[in-house]
């Protein structure tokens, strides 16, 4: 049977939290969400317009619509804006013995205050004791509390804390700290997790992770293990967030349902992405488009150590030709392509520096302009590729490497049968990338 999560949250008109949120992060893991509104809040990515509770009688009559006809046993709440409808929450979790993620929504991500010291203080009396896991932020975390937050040490005093006013599993967010490391507390042991932190504000993202974890539960993972793949997937998200609105990031989803972000990073992988996330919008800003094969292009940047593709971070989609401009399609993640995998790999062989290649479309006043900016071309023929040869790629990239016996700039080629001829950047990194594509449009960036 497939999961079902049943999600507890506020109606978000931007789309970027609250149930729609929800719905989103559940979906993408293959996980049905079935959702209670638990007020309407008329915000876009600047402001907060304007806060509408619902009777807690309707809230409650969702609630009991939806355990009459599904097999409920895990919920992600959100926004619970009201006495009344936390102790509707309460009583229901008592009631119905589900296991209650309490995502606890105070403020929005825009500044506006949500919840009062009496609400607060009826979470913690009649909520926090049927919780099941909590995943306060730094600040939720202080006024659930009274704990001044400022090193871990304190994470963990107020994660103690939580733990005797009842929550069972505390999961607090460093994110808001100078140094973001996030606290697991199951009340014996503790657990910390780390990514660096991106300089993004994005709407939604405490919503999108208890999401996260509430999906993974319902897929049967032990709660470390949903709590971390959770914390990885949301990064990658903040990373490919994108300004929808005037406001704030709103978080991006691949267009399919496998985000492919469920591989745990280590930092090699993690300063590789950023420094290749970072890059990219300034291609995209000076990219002219006549620059763009038909089959669009793709940029790579492998770790120091890479053996294979997965070792390798490139788009997973393309930057195409959307109007007379330079276009991503598609977030970040190692292992995305086996094109631009095949030349870093096999330029690495020779020359392991060079750890970064972009395609851009063949046009001979292109390679003038390359020849003019100083920069070095070698070149290969398909026609020559062995019957043996598995990638043309790698043998192409191999063959020129051989031949030069020295690193270049440019490997291009004409193209063959139903193959595009193009060129092929190389580069000691992205940022390396970026300056020869400067070289070649005669710039000095």
């Amino acid at each position: 049977m497939k999961p079902i999560v049943l999600t507890i949250a506020g109606f978000d008109t931007s789309g970027g939290a609250g149930v729609q949120s929800d719905v989103k992060a559940l979906t993408s893991l293959g996980v049905h969400a079935v959702t209670v509104a638990t007020s309407i809040a008329i915000q876009n990515t600047q402001t907060v317009k304007y806060l509408h509770p619902l009777p807690g009688e309707i809230v409650s009559q969702q609630i009991d619509a939806l355990v009459d006809d599904f097999p409920i046993s895990i919920v992600k709440t959100g926004l619970l804006p009201n006495e009344d409808i936390i102790k509707c929450v309460a009583e229901k979790t008592r009631q119905y013995n589900w296991r209650i993620i309490v995502d606890p929504v105070f403020t929005s991500t825009t500044g506006t205050m949500f919840s009062t010291s009496s609400s607060i203080s009826k979470m913690k009396t009649i909520l926090l004791p049927e919780t099941y896991l909590i995943t306060p932020n730094k600040e939720e975390a202080e006024y659930l509390t009274g704990i001044t937050i400022n090193s871990i040490e304190d994470i963990k005093k107020a994660a103690e804390e939580l733990h005797q006013l009842g929550a069972k599993n505390i999961f607090i967010k460093g994110g808001h700290m100078e140094k973001p490391i996030d606290v697991f507390y199951d009340g014996k042991n503790f657990k910390t997790f780390y990514l660096p932190k991106l300089s993004k504000t994005v709407h939604g993202t405490g919503c999108t992770l208890a999401a996260f974890i509430a999906g993974f539960l319902a897929l049967d993972k032990p709660i470390t293990e949903a709590v971390e793949k959770s914390k990885n997937i949301l990064w990658h998200l903040i990373l490919n967030s994108e300004k929808l609105g005037k406001g704030i990031d709103i978080l991006f989803y691949p267009p399919n349902a496998n985000l492919g972000y469920e591989t745990i990073l280590d930092e090699k992988q993690v300063d590789v992405i950023i420094e290749l996330q970072n890059v990219i919008p300034k291609i995209l800003d000076i990219l002219p488009a006549d620059y763009i094969p038909e089959v669009g292009i793709n940029i790579g940047y492998a770790t120091s150590n890479a053996k294979d593709k997965k070792d390798i971070c490139a788009i997973k989609g393309r930057i195409i030709n959307s109007g007379g401009k330079a276009k991503i399609c598609g977030g970040l993640s190692f292992g995305a392509s086996n094109h631009i995998s095949a030349i870093i790999l096999s330029a690495m062989k020779y020359y392991p520096h060079l750890r970064s290649a972009m395609n851009i479309k063949y046009i001979s006043n292109i390679l003038e302009k390359c020849r003019e900016a100083g920069l070095s071309i070698g070149s290969f023929d398909r026609k020559k590729e062995p019957s043996t040869s598995t990638s043309t790629m790698e043998w192409g990239t191999s063959a020129v490497l051989r031949k030069t016996g020295k690193p270049l700039d440019l490997i291009y080629d004409l193209g063959g049968h139903g193959k595009e001829a193009m060129i092929r950047i190389l580069g000691n990194n992205p940022e390396d990338i970026l300056k020869k594509l400067n070289r070649i449009l005669g710039r000095d960036g």
